[in-house]
């Protein structure tokens, strides 16, 4: 998690996803580099890699 200020100085509480279930047991990770999703990998195992 991290904390960023607004403009007006109010703080802003922002959450990484790290993983997703699903009701049939099947996950979906995601991987993050330095506050950027880089990387998410579907239930079939096939990877998906996102632009910087």
């Amino acid at each position: 998690m991290s904390c960023l200020r607004g403009n007006d100085e109010t703080i802003v509480n922002t959450w990484q996803l790290i993983e997703e279930r699903y009701r049939n047991g099947y996950t979906s990770p995601y991987h993050w580099e330095a506050g950027l999703l880089v990387r998410v990998i579907d239930s079939a195992q096939r990877a998906t890699l996102l632009a910087r």
